[in-house]
């Protein structure tokens, strides 16, 4: 493979004997995984380090049998969490097995995705927990194309590796893949210019934003990709737990998209202390983004939505002039959208969900209403939350105006959301049964409003509430039907 730097990496300096570094994690928090949950059920008797190693040689194992090629190829990239060394356990049993392991360090899953399609690997695996809490841990899996396995595939992975034997037999040195450290100026080529300073339709000179990097994987490309547009981006929040002292929080503490949306406050200061225009706030693995202007209005996905929607119908580039977007995204999008002449297509929660409609469908824009985009544009796969903030940026040179002017038209409905921590979750048809007896939800939906309620994906004991008022609706009876969901379903978790 011409380009590759053929070495081990090892993001912390020190290596093993087999050029990886060796550690167990200071808590099990692995356990809060969505794909390498496999790890809770398999790293029993505090065994951490044979699981995940036993794992990557029945993963290599598949490879190798379902691959068309003779050395089947994995792209990793890691937000820098504590489980960093989990991934790469299961890269030296997928190297035992002889596949080939290229190892982008710290990086966005949106430079894992790039980087899988145009290698046209077998699977990337981007080692994330995304907006979550610093110890939470997860796998986000993706296909040759760089976009999101299936659901069902993801499964089988998963089940595959939950069922790998403890004890295997080893191979010939002959027979072993290698671990590839990908070069960073070839990265860069391949991120940073290609799919961030490239695809920029106007220049950013003279515009600065500050951008929160949640001590994530974007401080590695943040800067740079707004410098190459000629804008300047002052970075903040972009310490890795690398070079925190142990045990201390550092991704998404404080800092980040979520965080942003509560404590607009913080980035005010900070816009003003640096002279910028907006800033932006992304994640764990860069692929959401909030947006916070000079008066701390807090902008998100269906603004982002709104805002690029109409700029893709003005160029001619929207297809079939429809938007993709999921669920729990605010109703006020169509009352504002369609009227315009912009068609809103809804999926499931879950930005898996909008890729498949969108690339099966051929529709070009996708939001979540957290501020994960998708641009079905050539370029771009994984949701991205730089590139998003970059277009944002460009929107606002070309057109002269602020975010709060680009959003003056967006009748945003009164929307309240809740989330609640339950020992017990009960399931989704006892829930519903309960709270859509409540005589507030029942004149809600009477009057043309909605309730929505779901079990979090990503954090084991959380519980998800939403009530939205219809157009014309009363903030004062959200809040009450919103409590009283609260009580029922705290009463219903007990029973």
């Amino acid at each position: 493979m011409p380009g590759f730097a053929k070495e081990w990496i090892d993001p912390a300096g020190s290596r093993g004997a087999d050029g990886w570094r060796i550690l167990s994690p200071s808590s099990p928090s692995i356990a809060h995984s969505r794909f390498i949950r496999a790890i809770e059920c398999r790293s029993y008797s505090g065994n951490y380090l044979l699981a995940p190693l036993a794992m990557g040689v029945a993963l290599g194992d598949h490879l190798v049998e379902e691959s068309l090629r003779q050395n089947p190829v994995v792209v990793f990239g890691v937000d820098p969490r504590e489980y960093q060394h989990f991934l790469g356990l299961i890269g030296v049993g997928l190297n035992a097995r002889g596949v080939t392991t290229v190892n982008l360090d710290i990086a966005t899953t949106a430079a894992v995705s790039q980087v899988t399609n145009i290698l046209s690997a077998d699977l990337g695996m981007a080692c994330t927990a995304s907006h979550s809490h610093h110890d939470h841990s997860g796998v986000k899996n993706l296909g040759s194309d760089g976009l999101r396995l299936s659901e069902e595939q993801e499964a089988q992975l998963c089940q595959l590796m939950s069922d790998a034997p403890m004890e295997f037999e080893p191979v010939s040195p002959e027979e072993e893949g290698q671990g590839i450290a990908l070069s960073r100026d070839l990265l860069d080529d391949w991120y940073v210019k290609g799919s961030l300073i490239k695809p920029c339709p106007v220049s950013l000179n003279g515009f600065g934003v500050v951008f929160d990097c949640a001590h994530g994987a974007a401080v590695r490309f943040a800067e740079q990709a707004f410098k190459g547009c000629d804008g300047q981006a002052a970075s903040v929040f972009k310490d890795s737990y690398l070079s925190a002292p142990l045990n201390e929080p550092r991704i998404n503490y404080q800092c980040g998209a979520i965080w942003a949306e509560d404590h607009p406050e913080t980035y005010v200061s900070l816009i003003n202390y640096h002279r910028a225009q907006v800033a932006f706030a992304t994640d764990g693995d860069g692929d959401r983004v909030t947006a916070i202007d000079p008066q701390g209005r807090v902008f998100t996905g269906e603004d982002f939505l709104y805002i690029i929607a109409l700029w893709l119908k003005s160029k001619g580039k929207l297809p079939d002039a429809t938007v993709v977007t999921n669920h729990q995204a605010n109703l006020g999008l169509e009352d504002s959208l369609e009227p315009l002449g912009v068609r809103i297509v809804r999926t499931p929660n879950g930005d898996r969900h909008l890729e498949e409609t969108m690339w099966e469908q051929g529709f070009a824009l996708g939001f979540e209403e957290g501020g994960n985009g998708l641009f079905n544009d050539g370029i771009h796969r994984a949701a991205d939350g730089i590139w998003t903030s970059i277009l944002l940026s460009a929107i606002m040179v070309k057109t002269g105006c602020a975010l709060k002017e680009l959003t003056a038209d967006f009748r945003r409905r009164i929307q309240l959301r809740s989330s609640v921590f339950l020992s017990f979750l009960p399931g989704q048809e006892a829930v519903a049964g309960q709270l859509s007896e409540l005589d507030i939800i029942k004149s809600v939906e009477r009057d043309g409003g909605r309730f929505l309620h779901w079990s979090s994906s990503t954090e084991a004991g959380k519980y998800r509430l939403l009530i939205e008022e219809p157009s014309n609706g009363s903030l004062a009876r959200a809040q009450a039907a919103l409590a009283q969901a609260e009580k029922k379903l705290r009463e219903t978790a007990l029973t």
